[in-house]
């Protein structure tokens, strides 16, 4: 999961805006996986963006490859979000959902979908079972 996609993802531009990995200042294609013509085989991705971020169209297309790369992409766009809004008001009610839609991401790819189980039983967890998701109108997923 990246937080801040485009770096070192920067597909055009300048060495200034890319990380130079080596001592000459080539940057190495598995630096930037956006770089790559075949995007399959790569992990799951989570893209969060807001619509008014200067990346969003890059972030964006990058989904769109990977998708068509047939990688699992889950992207979240924040209405009205630009750059880096999430840290710079961080108690507005947009920024809390997206650190949240951050935090489950990354909670579900560490330790799998969280396991369902029949409503009212108070137990909780995860299950490395992705068929044990169902429902929550028959089940309760719970923490």
């Amino acid at each position: 999961m990246r937080l801040e996609p485009q770096q070192p993802l920067r597909t055009e531009g300048t060495p200034e805006n890319t990380q130079k990995a080596t001592a000459d200042g080539n940057v190495p294609p598995l630096a930037a996986p956006a770089r790559y013509d075949d995007l399959s085989g790569l992990p799951p991705a989570w893209i969060g963006v807001g619509t008014n971020d200067l990346f969003h169209d890059e972030d964006a297309t990058y989904a769109r490859r990977l998708h068509q790369a047939g990688v699992a992409c889950t992207v979240r766009v924040a209405p009205g979000a630009y750059h880096n809004f999430d840290s710079m008001e961080p108690k507005t009610a947009i920024s809390q959902a997206f650190v949240q839609a951050q935090i489950t991401a990354l909670d579900e790819a560490l330790n799998g979908p969280l396991q369902v189980l029949p409503s009212g039983t108070g137990a909780y967890g995860h299950s490395a079972d992705p068929d044990s998701r169902k429902s929550k109108s028959s089940h309760e997923a719970v923490r």
